[in-house]
């Protein structure tokens, strides 16, 4: 028995390529098990990655420091007790008096700054033990008002908050 051909009026699909159907049947069922397990394998990882970000919205910080005193040219050492490096670390910039347009309780998430003049910006770094930030001569913020304008701010009116994850 001859092997089915397809009709030569069918429009020119990838399918019409093939010699007879069984063999068309056999690539677009292989075709279709292939993309099903990629459909797998993207929903596992999608999974995967909720899974991360449910346990990020949801996980509270193992470490939160009390306020602590922003001062200019310091060293600030902060102990985490945390019994090892922490995985993650937040340092934020909080409001205790209105200062430079910004709100008693806004925070500023801290990344670390430095601008060109000598001895200006702070900068955090962390190990198994402390949680440190240098502080220099001046610390200047963005004003969310009037944006890519630096303000210095006044230290009094300002606290560092310290946030870690073990």
């Amino acid at each position: 028995m001859a092997a089915k051909q397809f009709p030569k009026s069918w429009p020119p699909l990838v399918v019409r390529e093939f010699e007879d159907i069984k063999q068309s049947y056999r690539v677009l069922r292989d075709l279709v098990r292939a993309l099903d397990d990629l459909r797998r394998k993207i929903l596992e990882v999608g999974n995967d990655h909720a899974a991360l970000i449910d346990a990020a919205k949801t996980a509270a910080p193992t470490f939160t420091s009390s306020d602590q005193t922003v001062a200019i040219d310091t060293r600030l050492e902060i102990a985490h007790s945390l019994g090892a490096k922490p995985s993650l670390v937040q340092v934020t910039l909080k409001c205790t008096t209105a200062n430079a347009n910004y709100s008693v309780g806004d925070e500023i998430l801290w990344g670390g700054s430095r601008n060109s003049v000598t001895n200006n910006g702070v900068n955090f770094f962390f190990n198994a033990t402390n949680i440190s930030i240098i502080q220099g001569d001046n610390i200047d913020v963005l004003d969310h008002n009037t944006p890519f304008a630096a303000i210095t701010i006044t230290p009094s009116s300002w606290r560092w908050v310290v946030r870690a994850w073990k």
